[in-house]
């Protein structure tokens, strides 16, 4: 083997050598972005649903404040459907979590686990709650009105504590 060939050869090894640490620098990035993504997504997957469940008892809170119906089967329809809609957003952050996971576990050379969806499954539980019942309240107006519990007297029963009636009037 002469010169040109141990340089050639040299050369052709420097070259292999610098696509593979590329290539390892390419999934090292890719793993730690990955990283961010799946920190971002988890806290969305807890921030979003929750931030529509606080809304929905905000409407709620003024659906009962409101004297007509119309307005308030209005709000709480809008409020149902909120809730509604927010079930494929938290399935869909769920579906992106599972990819970085995937990206993760593969940069790691480890199985890809089925995923467990507990979490995601009580949100839409609840979801799901908050929207019935929003619809339960939009078809039985009456009763969720604060103006009833303000306005009504209070009773009190004298006739409780007769000993003491009895004494004050000797």
């Amino acid at each position: 083997m002469n010169d040109e060939d141990l340089e050639a050869l040299k050369h052709k090894n420097a070259k292999e050598l610098e696509h593979i640490k590329w290539q390892f620098k390419k999934d090292e990035l890719s793993y730690l972005e990955a990283g961010q993504h799946l920190r971002s997504l988890n806290q969305q997957l807890w921030q979003v649903p929750s931030m529509v469940i606080a809304i929905t008892g905000g409407i709620w809170y003024g659906a009962a404040s409101i004297s007509g119906d119309l307005p308030k089967v209005l709000a709480l329809s809008f409020a149902a459907i909120v809730n509604l809609l927010t079930i494929p957003i938290v399935i869909r952050l769920r579906q992106l979590i599972k990819k970085h996971i995937t990206l993760q576990l593969t940069f790691n050379m480890l199985k890809d686990s089925k995923g467990n969806y507990t979490v995601i499954t009580c949100w839409i539980l609840l979801l799901l709650t908050a929207a019935g019942l929003s619809v339960a309240a939009a078809s039985n107006t009456e009763k969720i009105s604060n103006e009833n519990k303000k306005n009504e007297p209070q009773i009190t029963n004298n006739y409780l504590y007769p000993q003491k009636i009895e004494v004050l009037s000797k």
